[in-house]
């Protein structure tokens, strides 16, 4: 479990030891990266009170985890750092694991898109805006349009976890995987409490 102290000022990292990295959340349910509660502030500098380290993933790394939990996370919201490369415990091809760090940003899919930018080579940005395309729009269309909220929510349910799942694992849906899916999916449509779900809380404000 990731528990942070948090103080109001950055620490101060040489350009030569400067790493970006970011990290996904569910709004107010739970830090994107093993679930934990919410905990994470939104702006100044954390430092992790435990041996285990703070999670986040950076340029160049593989994007899936982050992927995957934005494809099953109704309104993802990102957190950018700056985190001091002596800081960092380990690190492998999904993530790396540091013991303090800045935070740049914090805010909703469309504004990260927008941040990411000024901290990004043009091809680490390409990259990032090609993994994030399909899920920014379709939070765009449910933030503009109330109609579509419910059919993006139940996309949310039944195909982020299982879909993106399977996709992560180079398989194919069985058949019967997507006849129990069709039938969530048509219970799920009746339901009058879905659209309900989506909430945005008063406009966080962006930190840099």
């Amino acid at each position: 479990m990731e528990i942070v102290e948090r103080s109001e000022k950055h620490v101060v990292i040489p350009t030569e030891n400067r790493v970006i990295a970011f990290r996904v959340e569910q709004r107010y349910l739970g830090s994107g990266y093993h679930d934990n509660v919410k905990i994470w502030p939104e702006s100044g500098h954390i430092k992790s009170l435990t041996e285990r380290g703070l999670f986040a993933v950076t340029f160049g790394q593989n994007y899936g985890e982050v992927a995957f939990r934005c494809a099953y996370y109704i309104d993802p919201y990102f957190h950018i750092l700056e985190v001091d490369n002596r800081k960092i415990i380990k690190g492998n091809n999904n993530e790396i694991e540091f013991s303090e760090a800045n935070i740049l940003f914090c805010g909703y899919i469309e504004e990260f898109i927008i941040e990411i930018q000024k901290y990004a080579t043009p091809e680490q940005y390409f990259d990032i805006y090609q993994t994030f395309f399909v899920k920014l729009m379709n939070v765009l269309d449910a933030k503009e349009n109330p109609d579509h909220r419910q059919q993006y929510i139940i996309n949310c349910f039944v195909d982020g976890p299982i879909v993106a799942g399977a996709i992560v694992a180079g398989k194919q849906l069985s058949l019967n995987n997507q006849s129990i899916l069709e039938n969530i999916r048509k219970e799920l449509q009746a339901s009058t409490f879905i659209s309900k779900m989506w909430y945005r809380p008063e406009k966080p404000t962006a930190t840099k």
